[in-house]
């Protein structure tokens, strides 16, 4: 059977697709989209109004089919709506690509802490990576060793690069700059 959910809402707020899972399985589509900005609780109190209207008796069970506005964070079936909720609370302020990016290394610690991760492994955003690598990798003492005029020189992208590849941080280009993740957290 081809899964097919309803039409996604035109929006930037991160959504999920719930289904109530008898019904998809009858092969009947019942569930909607839900804005995944809120608390878990209102969550699932949305969750619960959906099974109360299914047309198959007894809904309890559901799964996450879809969802939009979440930019390559993955999602799974069964996430906990607490990680739901705290995944779109980042994705309302920082791009889907940088909070993936973090994601990668982040394993399977608790939704509770995901959010004080992000901001503590989060390095800011920069217009270049040059721009990082002057205010940021490159000490003032090399500054001052160097001298103004000889410091010019200095490759910043490819000391970025080099430092990037150590794998103290990684880089993440958006359209909005190069967010750095940190990785000692």
């Amino acid at each position: 059977m081809t899964r097919s959910v309803s039409p996604q809402l035109t929006t930037t707020t991160p959504q999920i697709y719930v289904a109530f899972l008898s019904a998809y399985v009858a092969g009947r589509l019942h569930g909607e989209w839900i804005d995944a900005s809120q608390d878990a609780e209102e969550i699932r109190a949305e969750i619960a109004k959906m099974l109360a209207r299914s047309p198959e008796p007894d809904a309890e069970e559901w799964a996450i089919h879809d969802t939009s506005g979440f930019d390559g964070v993955p999602m799974g079936e069964h996430e906990s709506l607490e990680r739901v909720a705290a995944l779109a609370e980042l994705l309302l302020d920082y791009p889907g690509t940088v909070v993936a990016a973090f994601l990668d290394g982040w394993g399977e610690r608790g939704a509770d802490e995901l959010i004080s991760a992000f901001k503590d492994a989060h390095g800011g955003c920069w217009t270049s990576v040059e721009e990082f690598a002057d205010e940021v990798l490159v000490s003032d003492d090399v500054k001052e060793a160097l001298g103004e005029e000889l410091y010019g020189y200095f490759d910043l992208a490819r000391y970025a690069h080099d430092s990037e590849a150590d794998g103290g941080f990684s880089t993440v280009d958006t359209p909005s700059g190069v967010h750095v993740i940190w990785k000692n957290y």
